[in-house]
């Protein structure tokens, strides 16, 4: 006997692709599959492999004309079935090398195979076939035997001589890999040292997928929001002819950059029927999909240049970021009802807000709460909720005193109305809210006038940014930047602990070019205590921040990040009126003069104002 090489194969002929032990094992038991085995017996020890099957087996002519012929592609074989096997599986071996893929990671394979009453054994060692220059003048010289029973069928390979960097798994881990990457069914079973191959279920949510990519066709498959993302490899896996063809992927989202913190918990396979698919038999053309290289040779990966692979994974991304988003409005939604629970005078308030601002309070209370981290104390929520509520009660007030002065005669009812929705009473109140921003603003003209430290105006800036403006949202302070808030940006930003920004907030305008509900535009703050002067040096600092924020977060360029600079003193060479787009130097006193101006129109309105 001989070997015969289809001359395609020959300039990459090789078995690095299946270098560890579940690879080799898989691409074997798949050629059993392939062979209408229904049970597959693998014994696993430290000095060989033993792995028996029940298959269809081969007569010494199969194994000489089809075994030994690398790269024979039995799809487009007239003598066989084509796509299916005879009992009618899809075909699931590839490229007619997967028989040889012991050789990744031992030194000798032994095959025994009986059919018909025969039985064929032949041994091939890896360092005589590395030594062959030309591989069809290698003559192999088989042992053929008589067996009793005409009708039983099946083949046994052995391999031994383990290659010494090959890692052997434990039994559990060959167990677990050999259950998730071959097909499931009924009339199919895999048995390592006696135990049968089972996959793991994940406990949580199981949701069924059935959607359709427009110009290539339908994908299947089933995803799982798991109650526990511990040791848990999020995203989808890809599933091919029952086998799986590319391990789970997030397809280039990250959890940190696109802000998905739900994403951990996601896991589950998609099936295409576009790629790969089973061709009927036709007279003038034998040849599947297989003709383009749309799976690797190893079956573990796709060409990523093929238009339909292409389109799977735009689909695969758009599902993740879909699934992701409704967790995250679920947890919010969660969040904000037990709060609501907890406290039940909630409610009432939110309702005496009426109609006109209750929305617009539910989407701020829904981005706040999404912002908090996973662990957060009820307390701390609860606190939240309350400071929202109490902004927008003041916001309620400031509608309701404009309505008024701008009101025509003919209005007085639908003003009526509006007053009553949010009750008279409650004015009061709202003047002791706005009193003690006033107050905040005395509290930190008194610290900058006593020349506090840098950390005391920090704290009450970053507790009070309405102060800034009324349009910032938090994201993150110093204290908390390499901690809860920032998360995973602390290393991927690569800022040393005394050269971090003081405030990072969101403000009201979206990115420029940005799609909708997209993160708004970056503000960044730095602090200088009162005292210090500010100079150029100071300058260069804040140009640190921006371009770091740039570099780390991609969808931010550098008009959506905007840095302010505050101090005291200023040097006199500085020129603040001379700088740069998306950069401002103000000093203390001219942001509670703003502050001051913003509130006391209003509070006047409703209670005596003392003269500044």
């Amino acid at each position: 006997m001989k070997f015969t090489v289809s001359p395609r194969l020959l300039d990459h002929f090789g078995v690095a692709m299946y270098n560890t032990v579940t690879k080799a094992i898989a691409e074997l038991c798949a050629n059993a599959y392939d062979a209408d085995a229904k049970i597959v017996k693998i014994n696993y020890t430290d000095s060989q492999i033993v792995i028996s099957d029940d298959g269809l087996g081969m007569t010494t002519s199969d194994m000489r004309e089809k075994y030994l012929h690398l790269g024979r592609d039995r799809r487009g074989d007239e003598s066989e079935n084509g796509e299916l096997t005879q009992s009618g599986r899809a075909v699931i071996g590839n490229k007619g090398i997967g028989k040889l893929a012991g050789f990744g990671i031992v030194q000798t394979m032994t095959i025994e195979t009986w059919k018909s009453g025969e039985k064929t054994r032949l041994t091939l060692d890896r360092d005589a076939l590395d030594t062959v220059e030309e591989l069809e003048s290698f003559d192999l010289q088989p042992t053929v035997t008589k067996v009793r029973s005409k009708t039983s069928s099946g083949t046994t390979i052995t391999l031994s001589d383990f290659l010494e960097e090959v890692k052997r798994p434990e039994d559990e881990v060959l167990r677990a890999y050999l259950a998730r990457h071959l097909p499931a069914r009924h009339d199919w079973q895999i048995f390592v040292n006696g135990v049968k191959c089972s996959p793991g279920s994940i406990p949580g949510k199981k949701v069924k997928i059935n959607d359709v990519i427009e110009g290539h066709g339908r994908v299947r498959g089933y995803y799982v929001i798991a109650n526990d993302r511990r040791s848990l490899e999020p995203g989808f896996s890809v599933r091919v002819r029952d086998r799986i063809v590319q391990d789970t992927s997030l397809f280039g989202l990250n959890q940190q950059t696109h802000g998905y913190f739900n994403i951990t918990r996601i896991v589950g396979e998609l099936e295409p029927d576009f790629i790969d698919p089973i061709k009927k038999p036709s007279k003038s053309s034998s040849k599947s999909r297989r003709g383009g290289f749309v799976i690797n040779t190893s079956r573990s990966g796709f060409n990523p240049e093929d238009e339909s692979v292409q389109a799977l994974e735009e689909y695969a991304r758009q599902k993740l970021e879909e699934i992701a988003s409704g967790l995250a409005k679920e947890r919010v939604k969660e969040r904000k009802r037990a709060a609501i629970e907890r406290n039940p005078a909630v409610e009432k308030r939110l309702k005496a807000l009426g109609p006109e601002l209750y929305g617009k309070l539910n989407k701020t209370l829904d981005s706040i709460i999404d912002k908090l981290a996973r662990n957060e104390k009820n307390e701390t929520v609860d606190e939240i909720v309350d400071l929202i509520i109490r902004y927008y009660e003041s916001d309620a007030l400031k509608l309701i005193l404009t309505a008024v002065k701008e009101a025509a005669p003919d209005e007085v009812e639908r003003l009526s109305e509006l007053l009553a929705q949010y009750g008279a009473a409650r004015i009061s109140e709202v003047a002791e809210i706005l009193r003690s921003q006033l107050d905040v603003i005395d509290l930190l003209r008194e610290k900058v006038r006593d020349g506090a430290l840098e950390s005391d105006i920090h704290k009450i800036i970053s507790g009070n940014i309405w102060l800034l403006r009324n349009d910032l949202q938090y994201w993150f302070d110093n204290r908390a930047f390499a901690t809860k808030l920032a998360g995973g940006l602390a290393k991927e930003m690569k800022f040393a602990a005394k050269q971090r920004p003081d405030l990072v907030c969101f403000d009201d305008h979206p990115l420029v070019g940005g799609p909708a509900g997209k993160p708004k535009r970056l503000v960044v703050v730095e602090f200088k205590r009162p005292g210090v002067t500010v100079a150029a040096a100071e300058i260069v600092q804040v140009m640190l921040y921006k371009n770091v924020f740039k570099k780390s977060l991609a969808q931010f360029r550098d008009e959506d990040i905007e840095v302010i600079l505050i101090g005291d003193k200023f040097s006199a060479e500085f020129d603040r009126a001379g700088l740069a787009d998306g950069y401002k130097v103000i000093s203390y006193e001219e942001i509670l003069a703003n502050a001051w101006n913003r509130y006391r129109e209003l509070y006047e309105s409703l209670a005596p104002m003392p003269s500044v």
